[in-house]
């Protein structure tokens, strides 16, 4: 689920020219679904939208209190349009968006889950399908965007092709590898022709390497 959260001063949903909710002070919540959306989501955003601290304290403070913490009002407008995209054409596509006829079911859900878990009175609701005129005063502006999938629906072709791209340097180290094993090899194969190739080649450690030392003078004894 995708939930754009607006810190509002006043909002006002209307239908063919007359109002069917509004708010004082408060949140006005645009709520999309997505095709493959379930409860955990619904239940995900309810606690979001009552418990994000958009609002100030008594002492003036912002970020500090929730609609929930001051007995604000929610007015909760359903938006599917908030999963489409313009991605491959410049007419939106909105094949993410769960269809018909679940998505009403599941938005009905959403709110009364939202109204069971604040106050029944308190949260407000537009026309779910209707042509809708929403008005509103964003007071900060704050703005919000809520997803209870933590945007990984679109990250996902991403993390695809970055698996992909993993795996071809994985198969580039491995070969760069191979290629070293070969080198290491030509090199320690004896060249033919060569006494100094047939000898068998020494490994060199800290206890067997010795340094060069210059051959002292002979004493001479004095006369």
């Amino acid at each position: 689920m995708r939930v754009v959260l607006q810190r509002v001063s006043r909002a006002k949903v209307t239908v063919d020219g007359g109002t069917v909710s509004e708010i004082g002070k408060g949140l006005l919540i645009l709520v999309g679904i997505c095709r493959d959306d379930e409860e955990k989501d619904q239940d995900w955003s309810v606690r979001k939208v009552l418990a994000a601290r958009v609002f100030e304290d008594e002492h003036g403070v912002m970020w500090k209190k929730s609609a929930q913490d001051l007995n604000l009002e929610i007015l909760t407008v359903s938006q599917f349009t908030l999963f489409g995209t313009v991605v491959k054409s410049n007419k939106p596509d909105f094949h993410a968006a769960m269809g018909a006829p679940r998505n009403k079911e599941f938005y009905e859900q959403f709110v009364g889950k939202l109204r069971g878990s604040y106050s029944a009175d308190k949260v407000k609701d537009g026309v779910f399908g209707a042509m809708m005129q929403v008005e509103l005063v964003n007071e900060g502006p704050v703005t919000l965007e809520l997803d209870s999938r933590k945007f990984t629906y679109d990250a996902a072709p991403i993390a695809q092709a970055g698996a992909a791209g993993s795996g071809a340097g994985k198969d580039k180290n491995r070969k760069k590898g191979k290629k070293g094993d070969e080198s290491r090899k030509a090199g320690n194969a004896p060249v033919t022709g060569s006494a100094e190739a047939a000898a068998p080649l020494t490994a060199v450690t800290a206890e067997s390497a010795v340094l060069p030392v210059e051959p002292a003078e002979p004493a001479v004894a004095r006369p």
